[in-house]
């Protein structure tokens, strides 16, 4: 392993039934090799994932949730991999096609936004995780330009089952995007990041994001891994100044209709 990562080489491993080529760094052994990377956030989107499902991982990194999810929806359903960054993308479209998924995963090199656009992403060292949000603490190796593109205007009109969003403090910009997505989506489900120090850097509060979540229709809940139990999101949560704390949350249509 460690002759792998000294040579930049992604590393092979098993994980959920599935053989996947991980980033060659530190961090995603550890994430991925050393511990079970978020088992309650995996098992909830397992079980929200039904046969035949159209499926969103946006900000699908080497994609760990792609495939489980392609697993889940069978050869009648589909998940559509937004990743911009090509070494990411490059990963991702190797694990889809060892895995024989190729007509279950769509990958996209794009990035997901509230608007069709150019834009600048900031590419940090060693790390699969990458920001259009400079983010002070992290070594940036390079910026890159990547399309953005919105999942209204990718889909065409099209409901989604299941979303899973994890795109370093653009998601605010990104549900923007997906309004009238959300709106025709009766049952979805919406796995999505919450990173206070990620908003911060985009100039979104917190509390705001919060607060548009529950405006497009969900009753939010945080994903508590250590407690594998889903809790309210508290005061002190959104309002936590650790830079590095973050959590998942677990979103579902409310049953008041809000059209």
């Amino acid at each position: 392993m460690d002759r792998l990562l000294i040579h930049g080489i992604s590393p092979l491993i098993k994980i959920n039934g599935l053989s996947i080529y991980i980033y060659p760094s530190i961090s995603g052994v550890i994430a991925y090799v050393t511990q079970s990377f978020e088992p309650y956030t995996t098992k909830l989107f397992e079980q929200a994932i039904k046969p035949g499902a159209i499926v969103l991982d946006i900000g699908a990194q080497f994609g760990y949730f792609s495939l489980i999810a392609a697993k889940q929806v069978g050869q009648k359903g589909r998940v559509y991999a937004f990743e911009p960054v090509s070494a990411n993308f490059q990963i991702l479209v190797k694990n889809i096609q060892m895995n024989g998924y190729t007509d279950i995963i769509h990958a996209t090199q794009k990035a997901v936004g509230d608007k069709l656009e150019t834009t600048t992403i900031f590419i940090y060292e060693g790390s699969d995780s990458h920001s259009m949000y400079r983010d002070p603490r992290a070594e940036v190796k390079e910026t890159a330009l990547v399309k953005c593109v919105t999942v209204d205007k990718f889909l065409n009109g099209q409901s989604v089952d299941v979303i899973k969003m994890d795109i370093e403090g653009n998601e605010p910009r990104a549900l923007e995007g997906m309004k009238q997505t959300i709106l025709k989506s009766d049952n979805l489900v919406l796995f999505i990041e919450f990173t206070p120090d990620n908003l911060r850097h985009a100039g979104v509060k917190p509390k705001d994001y919060i607060l548009q979540i529950e405006k497009l229709g969900f009753d939010v809940q945080l994903i508590d891994e250590h407690s594998q139990r889903l809790k309210p999101i508290a005061e002190a949560l959104i309002m936590k100044n650790d830079p590095s704390w973050y959590a998942n949350l677990y979103c579902t249509k409310s049953k008041i209709n809000t059209r």
